[in-house]
């Protein structure tokens, strides 16, 4: 019997259980190291003021845009914000103001700009000297990237400021008349836009205003049309001033817009006032050209029924007209319609009858329109006749205009239709 020896192997010893635990760990540390960790190197190139608002003049101003760009070495996107601090220039601290909005900003050393308003709507300033300092963080990082700390520049040290309050001297009252709006859907072809400047403290000043507008979903302001020295006499409405826009100075194609309007003194131009999105009165206001707010009508079909022929020679004395108007739009319009007349001997049309008020919606036969001819005041001699159909918008600015029309020169069936009179009929 041959016997085997039996092997022996060293047992594996029992690794503790957080051993496996910090392995894990150290894996998951190495491969989750994502962008939201990486330290981008960010800096903040230059900083610059813009809109400044000195109502009184004085050199010291209730508001300005505070703008700088900022630059990320690393070609990558990053989603930013900044933080915006300020203080007293003889003081020893800086004070957190206030955050700007989050921007998308991209990598490869370009320039980023990003900006907020020092005084309304934000916090207002106390008249005095401000320094201020910007620092950037990425959003959901508590890790500071740049800050304008250690940055020699004058732009951010001693800014003169004061409240509304102290530099209020004009204010903008805005309002909006006789607007139209042709297809109902909203969206105005053209409206008067009024405006209003009042002086607190009632003297007489000239200034000019600039009206601007821009997409609502843009930043980017565009003029539309200036004024140039208007007199502005205390408190009163008395020297308001408009203009009509969307018509003669520049339609505005369909879309939602926001207007601002900049005010300067004409001797200066030193901007003193403006009214900008912050009113509801020049935010979000719907305009459309005035081939998009119109509507285009056409008469698509045309036919003739019930033909009452008492005597049997191929004239009637009565017939129904039954006609079908489309419009461009699938919306509902009210129309009238107007019928006229003319017998071989004559080159031009008469007056024959109209309807009421009827209305069609789009472009459906469910709409038609039918007319009795015979039943007129006007007596149809016994005769061949031609006819016209033409139809009208129930709207005053478009009163004596056709929408749409369609005549024996185009239509057979409205050529040489045979008629008589009732009592013609009747032998």
């Amino acid at each position: 019997m041959i016997k085997y020896r039996k092997k022996y192997f060293p047992q594996m010893l029992p690794v503790p259980g957080f051993i496996y635990i910090i392995f894990i760990l150290i894996i998951i540390s190495a491969c989750s190291t994502t962008d939201e960790e990486r330290d981008y190197t960010y800096s903040i190139s230059k900083a610059w003021w813009s809109d400044s608002l000195d109502s009184n003049t004085d050199g010291y101003v209730q508001q300005k845009t505070l703008n700088f760009s900022v630059l990320l070495i690393e070609n990558v996107s990053r989603n930013i914000n900044a933080r915006v601090y300020y203080k007293r220039a003889d003081g020893s601290s800086f004070s957190f103001y206030a955050y700007t909005l989050e921007k998308v900003v991209q990598g490869g050393n370009i320039e980023n700009d990003l900006s907020i308003k020092i005084g309304k709507p934000n916090k207002e300033l106390n008249r005095g000297m401000y320094d201020f300092l910007i620092e950037v963080y990425e959003i959901n990082n508590s890790r500071m990237e740049a800050s304008t700390e250690g940055i020699d520049s004058t732009i951010l040290y001693n800014n003169a400021f004061e409240s509304f309050g102290e530099d209020k001297t004009y204010e903008i009252t805005s309002w909006w008349t006789d607007s139209f709006d042709g297809s109902n859907n909203g969206f105005w072809r053209y409206s008067r836009l009024n405006i209003d400047i009042d002086v607190d403290d009632g003297s007489s000043k000239i200034v000019d205003a600039n009206i601007l507008y821009r997409d609502s979903a843009s930043t980017e302001y565009n003029s539309y049309y200036n004024f140039s020295g208007i007199e502005v006499n205390g408190i009163t409405t008395a020297d308001s001033v408009s203009l009509m826009v969307g018509k003669g100075l520049g339609e505005l194609s369909h879309n939602i817009y926001d207007f601002k309007i900049e005010l300067y003194e004409h001797e200066t131009h030193q901007l003193v006032a403006y009214s900008d999105e912050s009113d509801p009165n020049m935010n979000d206001i719907k305009f459309e050209t005035e081939d998009e707010d119109t509507y285009y009508f056409s008469i698509v079909s045309v036919l003739w029924s019930d033909a009452v022929d008492s005597d049997g020679d191929g004239f009637m004395s009565s017939r129904k007209l039954t006609f079908n108007v489309d419009v461009d739009k699938p919306v509902e319009c009210p129309l009238i319609a107007k019928f006229f007349i003319r017998d071989p001997d004559t080159s031009d049309y008469q007056i024959y009858d109209s309807t009421g008020i009827f209305n069609i919606y789009g472009a459906t036969e469910i709409d038609e329109f039918t007319f009795t001819v015979g039943n007129s005041q006007v007596k149809l001699d016994s005769n061949y006749f031609d006819f016209l159909i033409s139809v009208y918008e129930v709207d005053a600015d478009t009163a004596g205009r056709a929408a749409a029309y369609i005549s024996a020169n185009f239509e057979s069936t409205l050529a040489d239709q045979q008629f008589e009179t009732a009592e013609q009929d009747s032998i």
